[in-house]
């Protein structure tokens, strides 16, 4: 279960009970490199686990759209996330528990894709997490853009 989720300027610190590091899709997470989820550090504070996601170098979506729609590409970022959905498959990962809060999914400017934090005991259904994403992106994204405004319309 998930106790806490503090975000700061270069990581998110997640804390949970200590099991959460005993479920099979936290150990896969931890043995294999998959690119589109961030790789944690444990840290252990009375009896919980405390997991900490670098996010240097990468910034929030939430952080684009009001600062910086121009870096937004709403085209990659529905590429990106249905790779997201197909890893999960792959590596037979819950994709409920993918966090999808605008503050915690980041955009990798570099090779122009997301990047999602996953945890297990999440469990915020995913349709629920896409309909809120959904919304902060037709609030927030460049009007202007109207291919923009139809990719966001396809999730």
């Amino acid at each position: 279960m998930i106790l806490e989720i503090r975000k700061n300027e270069t990581s998110v610190e997640i804390m949970s009970n200590e099991s959460i590091l005993k479920e099979f899709d936290m150990q896969m997470l931890e043995k294999n490199k998959i690119d589109c989820f961030f790789k944690y550090r444990t840290d252990f504070e009375d009896d919980n686990v405390i997991l900490t996601f670098e996010t240097k170098g990468y910034l929030a979506v939430k952080d684009i759209l009001k600062k910086k729609k121009d870096l937004f590409n709403v085209k990659a970022f529905i590429k990106s996330f249905r790779e997201i959905i197909d890893v999960c498959k792959l590596y037979f990962l819950e994709i409920d528990n993918i966090i999808l809060n605008p503050d915690y999914v980041f955009w990798d400017l570099r090779r122009n894709e997301i990047r999602v934090i996953y945890v297990n005991s999440y469990e915020k259904k995913i349709e629920s997490q896409l309909k809120d994403l959904t919304e902060f992106l037709i609030e927030n994204i460049d009007y202007s853009r109207q291919d923009e405004v139809l990719y966001v319309n396809e999730i």
